[in-house]
């Protein structure tokens, strides 16, 4: 193998290359690494088809880290392994050289790759972090499950990886306190989270002392989606959220007997990964907020009608006593993060 001798006028050029399959912080550090090593820097995103996250989504994300730095697709699909042919290094020689706007002066790497391809570009190779010291993780390790490595995600990726579940049903079924219950678990799990999303709805009827109307339930509904959004990146591996925009729009349907334009699209636009439905079997507690005492079953009904006319939302239904139903909607959770 040549060497090749770095010196102060031939670092100009820096080369990274991978799949970042996710990325990870480990990535991460290696184009910070770079970056800071040479003038100028491309990294080099392969494509490979049976891929679920486009290579186009992880360039996005990789650049929204790294403003500065130049990020190139490879969708030319390369043999991966030196022992498929011995023409291995001349194919991702020519390949990487068609791509790339001049020969990178320094090739940096994790991996065992890193100086051979350097050999073959007539570059130096710089390893970056090849034990895993700094960052102990892989990208097949994020993808087995990325909610255990949740602490190795950038935000970009984490926000991805990301799940929103809703908290809903009638009047008086604890919905707020099992909210919250379950953003505290899940914050404790994952410290400086902040995973819970208050019903707007109280918000806005602490400050409304007027009878509500159909526009009121629009105001409500268009309030919880943006809270919602805003502090989805707050949140740990799940965003808890108390009531969501489905029960405006039942609201609109028993107090006023129709729902707007407005809110059915809020509701379709809201696509929650799980929804809790909580069932109305336990006592009543009387709120200056609560209106419908005496419908809790038919509001029930009506959320779980609409739930289930679409397969695409996943339900559990929450009953029984308090402890029962957080060992129920716990159960739920791990099951959608962590596929117990």
């Amino acid at each position: 193998m040549a060497t090749v001798t770095i010196t102060t006028h031939n670092i100009k050029h820096g080369l990274v290359l991978g799949k970042f399959y996710p990325p990870h912080v480990g990535h991460q550090y290696l184009i910070a690494f770079a970056n800071a090593y040479v003038d100028e820097l491309t990294v080099v995103v392969e494509a490979m088809p049976e891929e679920q996250i486009p290579a186009s989504l992880r360039i996005e994300w990789l650049q929204s880290l790294f403003g500065g730095v130049k990020f190139l697709l490879l969708e030319e699909y390369n043999p991966q392994d030196p022992g498929e042919t011995s023409q291995f290094w001349q194919i991702w020689q020519n390949s990487l050289m068609r791509l790339l706007p001049q020969a990178p002066d320094v090739v940096f790497a994790s991996e065992r790759y890193g100086e051979p391809l350097a050999d073959c570009l007539g570059a130096v190779f710089v390893p970056v972090d090849p034990s895993r010291q700094l960052n102990p993780i892989s990208a097949t390790q994020i993808r087995e499950n990325p909610y255990l490595n949740w602490q190795y995600l950038p935000e970009p990726v984490k926000n991805y990886y990301r799940k929103q579940v809703c908290i809903c049903g009638p009047e008086s079924t604890g919905k707020s306190t099992l909210s919250e219950w379950l953003a505290q678990e899940i914050d404790s799990r994952y410290p400086g989270s902040d995973s819970f999303v208050p019903e707007y709805a109280r918000t806005f009827l602490e400050h409304h002392h007027a009878e509500l109307t159909t526009e009121d339930l629009v105001t409500i509904a268009k309030g919880q989606a943006a809270s919602e959004q805003i502090l989805k990146s707050r949140a740990g591996p799940l965003q808890i959220i108390d009531t969501g925009v489905i029960a405006s729009k039942v609201w609109s349907e028993f107090l006023f007997n129709c729902s707007t334009s407005t809110l059915d699209v809020l509701f379709q636009q809201a696509q929650y990964d799980l929804y809790l439905l909580c069932y109305p079997d336990v006592p009543w507690v009387k709120d200056a907020m609560r209106y419908l005492p005496e419908q809790g079953q038919a509001f029930f009904d009506r959320i779980q009608c609409l739930l289930m006319s679409d397969e695409r939302k996943q339900v559990v239904v929450i009953r029984g006593n308090w402890q029962q139903r957080q060992e129920m909607a716990l159960k739920a959770l791990l099951k959608l993060v962590l596929n117990h």
